[in-house]
């Protein structure tokens, strides 16, 4: 847990500007479990960090809050981290329902689709800058960005091998 709090105060937000993220929410298994309505913070952290933690890839992120946690998912793919998603609520809400009679409508109500900015918020953090004209090119996915990016690693490419 020291780890994770180190973690707080020194993350730069803005790094993962254009990355899924996601929020799981205890308030719905402290609503929901009637074992863990007197669990401390700490107890339900290291019950549910420790089988999520085991779920994410190298270069995600989880970031543990007051009334749950975010993950940060490091693929430009949403459709990846939705899957991603599904997986470690199917596997928390398996862990304390212990069957799938729950599972759709509980992931639904445990997980959903969050920002970096309410990130920054929940940890009392500066929010990201917003991105710049100059950084939402290709990277931001607009078209206008793709078509003078491309034109101008065309333009380097025949300026460095000398062709017009």
């Amino acid at each position: 847990m020291a780890e994770a709090s180190q973690l707080r105060t020194n993350i730069d937000l803005a790094q993962y500007t254009g990355f899924p993220v996601h929020f799981f929410d205890y308030r719905f298994l402290r609503a929901n479990v009637p074992n863990i309505v007197n669990w401390t913070g700490d107890k339900l952290e290291t019950v549910i960090g420790n089988r999520t933690d085991n779920m994410l890839s190298r270069a995600d992120v989880r970031l543990p809050v007051g009334n749950g946690f975010y993950i940060i998912f490091c693929t430009h793919e949403p459709k990846i981290a939705q899957e991603r998603t599904n997986a470690v609520s199917t596997d928390i809400l398996k862990h304390f329902f212990g069957t799938e009679s729950l599972i759709p409508e509980g992931a639904k109500a445990f997980s959903r689709v969050a920002s970096l900015n309410e990130i920054a918020s929940d940890m009392g953090i500066a929010p990201p800058p917003p991105p710049s004209a100059a950084g939402t090119g290709a990277a931001g996915g607009g078209l206008d960005g793709q078509a003078s990016l491309i034109a101008g690693m065309n333009a380097l490419f025949r300026q460095y091998f000398g062709e017009q």
